[in-house]
């Protein structure tokens, strides 16, 4: 009788589980744009241009890539994005993050467009802010003094 018992409540289960949904019904699983790597037609992407600027601050706040803005040769990369963020609100960002960085500033211009430069012992870097009506678009420039050669290390072998 005990067996009866609690026979019956596992059949009631069995049953309501329901059919289950064949594999080709499930919807397939679609990936975030950001998470795609677009090709800047030279063969670089995004992300590949990017990783080789480990010690810059590339991406403020809100800022989309700009594929004709990116460009990736053996001594100068450039990486163009474009922000709603205000003209004042970008400088601030980058002043703050490319002393946060290591880099000294240079120098500040402003004409149709801001200009910022940054300097570290190897590289210049110049920041192009361009206003638009609504989104501005920023233009960096990352290159290898010219006549700079490295020192030879002095850690020991």
């Amino acid at each position: 009788m005990w067996i009866l018992c609690a026979l019956i409540p596992c059949l009631l289960l069995v049953g309501c589980g329901g059919k289950k949904p064949s594999k080709k019904s499930l919807p397939p699983i679609k990936r975030h744009s950001n998470v795609r790597s677009k090709s800047t037609g030279k063969g670089n992407t995004f992300a590949h241009i990017q990783a080789k600027l480990t010690d810059v601050p590339t991406l403020p706040l809100n800022a989309k890539p700009i594929a004709r803005l990116c460009s990736s040769e053996p001594h100068m990369i450039m990486m163009g994005y474009s922000s709603t963020m205000t003209c004042n609100d970008i400088i601030a960002f980058y002043q703050y993050e490319m002393e946060r960085f290591g880099w000294d500033f240079g120098a500040q211009f402003k004409a149709s467009e801001y200009l910022l430069q940054f300097c570290k012992p190897d590289r210049n870097c110049t920041i192009s802010i361009r206003p638009g009506s609504k989104n501005h678009e920023i233009v960096m420039f990352v290159g290898i003094k010219e006549g700079y050669t490295p020192q030879e290390s002095t850690v020991d072998a």
